[in-house]
């Protein structure tokens, strides 16, 4: 069979549009598709057509493969990169500045199914991203993006499949912990402190995993938590699933990211897109970019 594809427009006003596409792969996959026409957009109200959009989100559902987005150009400019999600947690939102990228944390997976994973699935390990988005599986869990993050946490604990704990999601630095046995979950790994704003901010933990209690009329149970917004921390792992037990018990989505520029005040120009956060630290220009945008020196 080829691809089913399908593309919507569910706004498309003077100022916002919200666009949704879906694909249901047979493996070959789209290549180089054009999924918006920017001026084929409706114009303003004094009849002026589009010629400029800013990407503000991208909310996205994956299973079996990764999508990069494009900005159309004489040499195409990588937008993004959309991971797998995990069991409804979601990859956090990337953040770019050009070709600057910064991943949103991987979501984290599903609890794991007594006294195995989920029947033909494999939704118990997180999902990739700036750092991993734990999970439940035995073996295995998101991974960190060199440079930006570090791996999520699995569970370690075989002897009692009905309460796994799920692991920890990755940090920026240092990976998730396991989760290790009946309730206890494995802590997020530890983000990294920096100064770039003028004072220091750690950022980019990740969020920890959680567990749920089987029998234990939900006095042990305890929620995974996400990673950070625009922090770039991976997801918390799910805790585990009984079958007679009310919870699947999904991961934690994924932290978005965040690009930050420290630009000497006298050699700033001033020229963004993306709507950033500027502030001034000292003799310095800070450009926060919590989404995707441009600066022009």
């Amino acid at each position: 069979m080829a691809d089913a594809v399908t593309s919507q427009t569910i706004i498309d006003g003077e100022r916002n549009c919200v666009m949704k596409f879906t694909n249901v792969s047979d493996g070959t996959g789209e290549s180089a598709v054009a999924k918006v026409d920017v001026s084929e957009l409706a114009p303003n109200a004094e009849g002026v057509a589009c010629s400029e959009v800013r990407v503000l989100r991208v909310s996205h559902a994956i299973v079996g493969m990764s999508v990069q987005l494009f900005l159309n150009a004489t040499s195409n400019v990588l937008l993004m990169e959309l991971a797998e999600s995990s069991n409804g947690a979601n990859k956090g939102n990337d953040s770019s500045v050009g070709n600057i990228i910064a991943e949103g944390g991987g979501g984290g997976g599903a609890g794991g199914y007594a006294p195995n994973g989920f029947p033909g699935q494999n939704l118990e390990v997180g999902g990739d991203g700036g750092s991993g988005g734990g999970g439940c599986n035995p073996s295995n869990a998101g991974d960190g993006k060199a440079g930006q993050g570090n791996d999520g946490g699995y569970t370690t604990d075989g002897a009692h499949p009905s309460n796994k704990s799920g692991g920890g999601g990755g940090g920026a630095g240092q990976a998730g912990e396991n989760g290790t046995g009946t309730n206890d979950a494995g802590n997020g790994g530890n983000g990294t402190s920096s100064s770039i704003t003028g004072s220091s901010v750690t950022r980019g933990g990740g969020g920890g995993g959680g567990h749920y209690e089987y029998g234990g009329n939900g006095s042990g149970n305890l929620d995974p938590t996400a990673g950070g917004t625009n922090q770039g921390g991976g997801g918390g792992g799910g805790g585990a699933y009984y079958p007679s037990a009310p919870p699947n018990n999904p991961g934690a989505n994924g932290g978005s990211g965040v690009v930050i520029l420290s630009i000497n005040t006298g050699l700033y120009s001033g020229t963004t897109t993306g709507s950033p956060t500027v502030t001034t630290s000292g003799n310095n220009t800070i450009v926060a970019f919590n989404s995707s945008g441009t600066y022009t020196a």
